[in-house]
């Protein structure tokens, strides 16, 4: 699984809870009720195959590859640090 393997990658642990390594900006994203629980549902079996993963863990890395996957339908040249993640899709 691409997903799987790119969760890997990006999550890593320092003794507690793996996070992205990359600089994040943390901000709170209203959900609708049923896709906090997709979320959910997908990082389960994500995290029974792997690495644990969280719901919002999940959430970012969707909407980087929805963001990634849109420029590149756009043709819009994408960030260098950017071009890496995009390479594992």
């Amino acid at each position: 699984m691409a997903l799987l393997d790119e969760l890997k990658g990006r999550l890593v642990s320092r003794g507690g809870r793996p996070a992205d390594s990359a600089p994040t900006i943390r901000r709170l994203v209203p959900l609708r009720k049923h896709v906090w629980k997709e979320l959910q549902a997908q990082a389960n079996v994500l995290s029974s195959l792997g690495r644990h993963v969280s719901p919002g863990q999940l959430a970012a890395i969707l909407l980087e590859r929805s963001l990634s996957d849109r420029d590149h339908q756009r043709g819009k040249s994408v960030a260098p640090s950017d071009a890496e993640s995009a390479q594992k899709l």
